[in-house]
């Protein structure tokens, strides 16, 4: 466990003995933030990110760093947690030469985009920015932690014809217990951060289960393909499972296996999928 991962444990671990009504908004406090910014990594990505169109969206008076590439319909790349636009790099071209425009974003905190860290909502709202911008997109593609904000987003009212999930968080639950995980804080520190999260967004059904992406599946109808790796270190393949299921009339999952969580993004056999994928036209089963 790093310096910096130690320390916040001890901060919050005595902010909970010493001030208990304060270790909630404490912990909030993290549990948006990075703490690192992933890296564009390699020659192949700085390649891809030095042909971009660079521009800022401006959500909640914060500046979110956007690239374009291409011309055609749009397809929005969505990153996940602790990463960044570069690392779809292996897929941008392959969009381009098919005809699109291909959108991505640096969220706040991330890559080259200001700020300490994110939230679910601000995702969505970025994502609905863009689609304001762009109009409605042929596909998304997202990764990890970008997969349940896009599932959001779709049920906000943000259209799409197709999304694609690579190695995609399913359960909002995961997102807290993760944190917990890697900070290695106590469960009361957890149950702090459960109930503050609560009260900021109060509700009729429980908050956990209103922003997970199998949540009121009759609102997001569009085709959906699942990619995963079985042996994925950070999002467990059970996460795959459930989205899966959710969508099981609409929904197709891709298993493979020795790629892990991130360099199954750059996997010559995950844009091939995507590409099929997009390409094809597919009908919704009428199945239950």
């Amino acid at each position: 466990m790093n310096p910096i991962t130690l320390a916040l444990r001890a901060a919050l671990e005595a902010t909970a003995l010493l001030a208990p009504p304060l270790v909630g908004r404490a912990a909030y406090g993290l549990f948006g933030r990075p703490f690192v910014r992933a890296k564009v990594g390699g020659d192949h990505e700085r390649t891809v990110m030095a042909r971009a169109r660079v521009s800022t969206l401006d959500v909640d008076g914060r500046g979110v760093r956007v690239y374009a590439w291409g011309a055609g319909s749009p397809v929005l790349l969505v990153h996940g947690f602790r990463s960044r636009a570069s690392h779809f790099a292996a897929l941008v071209p392959a969009l381009e030469e098919r005809g699109h425009t291909v959108v991505a974003f640096d969220a706040p905190g991330h890559g080259d985009s200001p700020g300490r860290g994110t939230t679910l909502p601000e995702y969505v709202r970025i994502i609905r920015g863009l689609w304001a911008e762009y109009g409605d997109f042929a596909a998304v593609v997202a990764h990890s932690f970008g997969v349940i904000c896009t599932f959001n987003a779709l049920r906000d009212g943000v259209r799409a014809g197709k999304v694609v999930a690579v190695s995609g968080v399913s359960e909002f639950t995961f997102v807290r217990d993760e944190f917990v995980r890697q900070l290695g804080v106590s469960r009361r520190v957890g149950e702090a951060l459960s109930r503050r999260v609560e009260e900021l967004f109060p509700g009729i059904d429980p908050v956990w289960r209103r922003f997970s992406a199998g949540y009121r599946p009759e609102r997001v109808t569009v085709p959906l393909l699942v990619i995963h790796d079985e042996q994925d270190g950070m999002v467990g393949h059970d996460q795959a499972v459930l989205l899966t299921e959710a969508y099981r009339s609409q929904a197709e999952l891709i298993t493979t296996q020795g790629l892990g969580h991130r360099r199954i993004l750059g996997a010559p056999g995950t844009t091939e999928a995507v590409l099929h994928f997009l390409a094809v036209p597919r009908l919704l089963s009428t199945d239950a």
